[in-house]
């Protein structure tokens, strides 16, 4: 595998950013994964950027994109970026490359980048932002006849818009695919796919999950068509572009709709898929035709049988009531159906480790309520989370991840704004490291001194005993305290029944009994002054109601 990375590696030299500049890397595939990667020969390693890049089929001819200066001093465009040009060179027959050449049709006032040559290797197909476009960059292509290059020719406009076409590649069948921010998508740059019918290109966008709500880009298909990768900055990735593989399970399709009428609902901020929305249709006189739920994907389709102009409406519970009239004569795009969320009631934070505020990722997130069933995510590699919640309900948060201790808190959406709510504002999103020897607090609450499962404390019981059977050889001392109010005796007497409906849980979850001493301690161990007679806050007398772990080897 070839590819382009900005990695570091050894350039002395950075971008506007601070980062590295992009170099080309190769990678050995043994069975199903690579090993490391490392520079591609050194003949094609500059001070800035190179590559993309692509190869004949018999690798001994390289198109390379790369920054190119016309003079000692470094020379930019009108819109502040140095211009991109693409180079060729020959392998000679001792295995070495010649010295790289530029591509006649480059010009220093405008960029040349993207360069894909056809398995004939009679068609480079490129990408430019040269004078007589459509919009911001455009996809062309220039022939080859005698090993001259002929004049650049415009794909199109069913193929080039008013916004970007990127990274053009064709496989074995003249299939078209590239990335493109100008047709109907689902944000940012999607991957579409191209065919000529009938002297014409017809579009299609290639749909989720392949495309996401971020930036999806430079395919590549495998010989034989049921595999490919391409770049993508979505969420979940180790950094800002990341390189996915994939599986073609159901091919994109071009023969005319004869049955049905595609169709997708976004949501309209996100431009993420709307999955089980049910969509009502009316034909042109307002009758109602159909019910049409939306697929996991958020597609959906219309059968060619229904009136030609037709009006969609639909009512979700998270989005505004929508209603749009479409004609579908000659109607050959998906129909996208934008619907326009709700303010929305949530939680986002930052996971951080106790020691050095360093993020946690991977961190779950288990979500309970009474209400419904508990919810489970992770957080992001920068340890970040957003969850959506409902209005006026009451919910239990539990993080966990292996290798620290687990941590819950309350939450309640009831007498809060809508929008997501910055739990870092709130409270400390911190995760200790479980060690032995250390005490940790419990945020779990009880009801007549059993334990109460109503508000989740269950959840973050189960977080602990999952750290107990991966750390085989630790035992824990379970230590309830309680305030001074009350009598002292009724409060040893609580804490201790308290603690015992704590190790009882644990047992019945798999934990073994010599494992576990559970400790009542009453009023005996306050951390603040609220002892007897002394006035103080319900606030402060809460302080010292918790419950403690206490980590011991065996």
């Amino acid at each position: 595998m070839y590819f382009t990375s900005s990695r570091p590696a050894g350039a002395v030299f950075k971008n506007n950013e601070g980062g590295s500049f992009l170099n080309i890397f190769r990678a050995e595939q043994y069975g199903n994964s690579f090993v490391s990667p490392e520079i591609y020969t050194t003949d094609f390693k500059t001070r800035y950027n190179d590559g993309p890049v692509s190869f004949n089929i018999h690798g001994t001819e390289i198109f390379i994109t790369r920054n190119i200066f016309h003079s000692l001093i470094k020379k930019k465009g009108d819109n502040g970026f140095n211009r991109l040009s693409i180079v060729y060179s020959r392998r000679k027959p001792d295995g070495s490359w010649t010295t790289p050449e530029e591509l006649p049709f480059n010009d220093p006032s405008y960029s040349c980048a993207h360069a894909f040559l056809t398995e004939d290797g009679n068609r480079l197909w490129f990408v430019s932002d040269m004078p007589g476009g459509y919009g911001g960059t455009d996809i062309y292509y220039v022939e080859r006849q005698n090993q001259r290059w002929g004049q650049p020719v415009n794909a199109g406009d069913k193929i080039n818009t008013p916004g970007d076409e990127m990274f053009p590649f064709v496989d074995s069948n003249g299939i078209l695919y590239f990335s493109s921010d100008g047709h109907p998508g689902l944000g940012g740059l999607d991957l579409f796919v191209a065919k000529k019918i009938d002297g014409e290109y017809a579009v299609k966008n290639m749909g989720y999950p392949i495309n996401s709500s971020k930036d999806d880009f430079s395919i590549f298909i495998e010989p034989g068509g049921s595999k490919g990768y391409f770049a993508s900055n979505r969420p979940g990735g180790t950094g800002s572009d990341d390189i996915y593989k994939f599986e073609i399970l159901h091919p994109v399709t071009f023969e005319k709709p004869q049955r049905t009428f595609p169709g997708m609902v976004i949501d309209k901020n996100t431009r993420e898929p709307v999955s089980g929305a049910i969509l009502g249709v009316l034909d042109n006189e307002g009758n109602y035709i159909q019910d049409i739920t939306t697929g996991r994907d958020g597609s959906f389709s219309l059968s060619d049988t229904i009136s030609k102009e037709i009006t969609i409406i639909a009512a979700e519970e998270h989005f505004y009531p929508f209603e749009e009239s479409f004609s579908l004569s000659d109607y050959e795009d998906t129909l996208m159906v934008a619907l326009n969320p709700k303010p929305v009631y949530g939680v986002k934070g930052i996971l951080t480790r106790a020691s050095g505020n360093i993020p946690v990722p991977s961190v779950s997130l288990f979500i309970h309520s009474p209400d419904s069933k508990t919810d489970t995510t992770r957080t992001e590699n920068d340890g970040s989370f957003k969850v959506k919640l409902n209005p006026y309900s009451n919910y239990y948060l539990v993080f966990y991840k292996p290798g620290y201790f687990p941590s819950g808190l309350s939450y309640s959406t009831s007498g809060r704004d809508t929008g997501y709510v910055d739990l870092n504002q709130l409270t400390g999103l911190d995760l200790e490291p479980a060690l032995t020897g250390k005490s940790y607090l419990l945020n779990i609450s009880y009801e007549q001194n059993s334990l109460d499962t109503a508000n989740g404390s269950q959840l973050l019981l189960d977080a602990v005993s999952k750290l107990l059977k991966d750390n085989e050889s630790w035992t824990i001392e379970i230590g309830v305290h309680t305030s001074s109010r009350g009598d002292a005796e009724t409060n040893l007497h609580n804490s201790r029944q308290r603690a015992q409906s704590v190790a009882a849980y644990l047992e019945n979850a798999g934990i073994d009994s010599s494992r576990i001493s559970a400790k009542g301690f009453g009023e005996q161990q306050l951390i603040n002054d609220c002892a007897d007679g002394v006035p103080c806050t319900d606030e402060e007398h809460e302080e010292n109601e918790r419950t403690e772990i206490t980590i011991l080897n065996r």
